[in-house]
């Protein structure tokens, strides 16, 4: 396999990304059956792996193929993607930290490979919907699962990121405290230790601002439990 050369590719409808050439002629050969490995995660707390065409996931959650492409693309390696929250025909698209999924109101569908961040959100998620569980008489009220998915994925980016800053921390303090010289490899340590530190910021800001900008609109309405027409 030839090694990535840092681009994407798209199929001229623009309806399908990928960064390999082969993924990107799979789906123009049979669009509606290509085949999307996700992770489903429901509100009884079940996961499992499965398999879905195109055709069966567009025609089973209502979405546009645009709406699909937006949480099915996985951002580039290295690259800082914007968070997202979209209300789209009664499901919530997220995009948050290493989260991207499809959330309806018994169920959410992960897209995405394996992944640290993967498994710290799933653990996450499961002690959120366990602690609700236990407050709300044994069951999730109309709309829960889907707000207990969005604060999952909110605590699991923030746990993250505050892990990324101790890091950084634990890295800068010795050379703070050193002799006033550095050495070059050190000032350069140093440099990138405070560009990870600003895409942290940037990084929560930019998630603290999507969801300000969202408080009073359908999102808003959808976590609550109502719908996309209640919302209108």
């Amino acid at each position: 396999q030839a090694p990535w050369d840092g681009r994407l590719r798209e199929d001229p409808s623009a309806e399908f990304v990928s960064t390999e050439a082969s993924e990107v002629s799979r789906f123009l050969a049979r669009p509606s059956d290509f085949a999307y490995e996700v992770t489903e995660v429901t509100s009884a707390g079940s996961i499992r792996s499965m398999s879905i065409s195109r055709g069966q996931l567009l025609k089973d959650t209502k979405l546009r193929p645009r709406d699909l492409r937006a949480v099915a693309v996985q951002p580039l390696p290295g690259s800082d993607a914007g968070p997202m929250l979209s209300s789209r025909r009664g499901a919530l698209l997220i995009g948050l930290g290493g989260v991207r999924a499809i959330v309806e109101e018994e169920r959410a569908l992960l897209f995405g490979p394996p992944s640290r961040d993967r498994t710290r959100f799933l653990r996450v998620l499961e002690n959120q919907r366990r602690s609700a569980l236990d407050g709300d008489a044994g069951f999730l009220p109309n709309g829960g699962f889907r707000m207990i998915f969005v604060e999952s994925a909110l605590l699991a980016l923030s746990r993250s990121l505050d892990s990324r800053l101790l890091e950084i921390r634990r890295a800068t303090e010795p050379k703070l405290r050193a002799p006033p010289v550095l050495r070059e490899p050190d000032l350069e340590e140093v440099r990138q230790l405070r560009r990870s530190l600003v895409r942290c910021a940037s990084q929560a800001k930019a998630v603290s601002s999507a969801l300000l900008s969202r408080l009073d609109g359908d999102e808003a309405s959808l976590l609550a439990g109502g719908s996309d027409v209640d919302a209108a």
